[in-house]
């Protein structure tokens, strides 16, 4: 087996593919993996750019989640990491239209130099959107569940509690739905000067439990309309729900590995506030009735908020690395110091 270049790889099966694992909590490595041809209706993608999902990952890498639950179900090592693949279309099986070798494709699927995919799970990229752009694509899809979730209303006030990669287009994706205001709570000073520039209209530099005074000052006693939080922290709870106004929307997009440590407030009680989840699956598994977009609809959505100007990705890139150097990219992240928000890993450099 080779790894093999675009051209001709149809006639070069099997394939080496090098992979991005966790063989155990706290520990990446790259393996080489054959990859078969296509089976019917499946296409094998060539990756350029894939986006490290951050909390996402590097609970899977650290282990840090509850025995028994969601997390502790989904994760067994070792692990293939990664839901934020970008390419190009190498091989089509039998049956496939409306793709051919050469597309650019973005896919969910795993940090892998090849990686098949059925056809109808690969979403077209316009040619205006760069493969690294486009590789925020999934991000950008929980970031707009969370931001629907909210049913904001033209002009209202809304809160985002955390500002890295999903902090930072949750917020874009809020005003972009209409919000007058959208108040950004980090303690890093460099990741809330990047969402004020991309369009959030206040930064508050502190903790969650610190910004409470603070939110009550910014909206003058009314507080916010909707307050998401996208932590994963299950501390931030209950400052999130003293947040919301009467009546007023808590959205959680952080997924925590602990949730049983979350604790409700008697804001639900006294005041209404509204708690809601928003999940990556919302748009995978929809029961008859239910009218979540899906995949395809919320990227291309992004992918025209891109080409417009509306929303923007291309400042959030901070790091990049070749695959073979995972294990310092994941380093990286771990050091938890806020110098970091997009990390991606190229492809080419494998």
């Amino acid at each position: 087996m080779e790894t093999a270049s675009l051209d001709g790889l149809s006639d070069r099966f099997p394939l080496v593919s090098a992979r991005i694992v966790f063989s155990g909590p706290g520990q990446v490595t790259v393996r080489e993996e054959r990859v078969e041809a296509p089976a019917p209706g499946q296409v094998v993608i060539r990756t350029s750019y894939s986006l490290v999902s951050t909390g996402t990952e590097l609970t899977c890498l650290a282990g840090e989640f509850s025995p028994g639950g969601h997390w502790d179900e989904w994760v067994r090592y070792p692990f293939q990491p990664g839901y934020s693949n970008v390419g190009r279309v190498a091989a089509t099986g039998a049956g496939v239209a409306g793709l051919r070798e050469g597309d650019r494709v973005a896919s969910h699927t795993p940090h892998a130099q090849f990686t098949a995919v059925p056809a109808e799970e690969a979403i077209r990229i316009p040619d205006s959107v760069t493969d690294e752009d486009a590789s925020w694509f999934a991000i950008a899809s929980i970031a707009q569940i969370g931001v629907r979730r909210a049913r904001l209303a033209a002009g209202s006030c809304a809160v985002v509690l955390g500002a890295g990669i999903l902090g930072q287009l949750t917020a874009q994706f809020a005003r972009r739905a209409g919000a007058g205001r959208v108040i950004v709570v980090a303690r890093s000073a460099a990741r809330l000067d990047r969402a004020i520039r991309a369009g959030a209209t206040d930064a508050v530099a502190a903790s969650a439990d610190q910004a409470v005074a603070r939110i009550r000052d910014l909206t003058g006693g009314t507080l916010a309309d909707a307050v998401f939080d996208v932590t994963g922290d299950p501390a931030v709870l209950p400052s999130a729900l003293v947040m919301a106004r009467r009546f007023g929307r808590v959205v959680l997009v952080g997924d925590p590995g602990f949730p049983e440590r979350q604790h409700l407030t008697a804001d639900v009680l006294l005041r209404g506030v509204e708690l809601v989840g928003a999940h990556f699956g919302y748009a995978s598994r929809t029961e008859p009735g239910e009218k979540h977009p899906s995949h395809h609809e919320l990227s291309a959505n992004f992918f025209s908020g891109v080409e417009k100007g509306e929303i923007d990705v291309a400042g959030l890139v901070t790091h990049r690395y070749s695959p073979r150097d995972c294990a310092e990219a994941y380093a990286t992240l771990l050091r938890r110091d806020g110098s970091t928000l997009g990390l991606v890993f190229d492809w080419a450099r494998v």
